[in-house]
């Protein structure tokens, strides 16, 4: 594969995760409007959890990370252009890291458990994994095995 089809490969997806982030940081406050039904979007960043509030905040935030992994993924694929595949695999590995944390923030909400007189709404790892048919601990798995196998070192990988 050729760096300069590499290079846009990994920045049309960088552009494309990018507009993913930006478009679901803006539908969630909506769904937490349509869900709750309160009477204002300020009642909304109430019943938000922090992590939502946050994301949905600083939601340019994920586009920035994004870019940034993408022009560094570009200018290591023109240095290193004898391992273009290990450069695209950590480079669109980055971009999906990113982007998972991204959807993790947004859609915390389903991952705490129910309220009580004593807490909040807290994380807890059996929604983590029924949430969604488990589409977020496979998708992390289904991320972070590829960027491990970029980044093990040719020796090792090669024995």
């Amino acid at each position: 594969m050729s760096t300069c089809i590499a290079s846009f490969l990994l920045l049309a997806s960088g552009v494309i995760l990018s507009f993913v982030c930006l478009v679901v940081a803006w539908i969630i406050p909506q769904v937490f409007f349509w869900l709750y039904r309160p009477k204002s979007f300020y009642e909304v960043r109430e019943l938000m959890p922090a992590v939502t509030r946050i994301a949905t905040d600083f939601s340019w935030l994920f586009p920035v990370l994004i870019a940034a992994v993408s022009l560094a993924g570009a200018v290591y694929l023109w240095r290193l252009s004898d391992r273009v595949v290990e450069c695209i695999t950590a480079g669109l590995c980055a971009q999906g890291l990113i982007t998972w944390t991204a959807m993790f923030c947004f859609f915390f909400d389903g991952f705490t458990g129910p309220m009580c007189m004593h807490h909040g709404p807290e994380f807890e790892f059996p929604q983590f994994v029924s949430f969604g048919f488990g589409v977020f601990p496979v998708t992390l798995l289904l991320v972070v095995a590829p960027l491990i196998m970029a980044l093990w070192p040719r020796a090792i990988a090669k024995t």
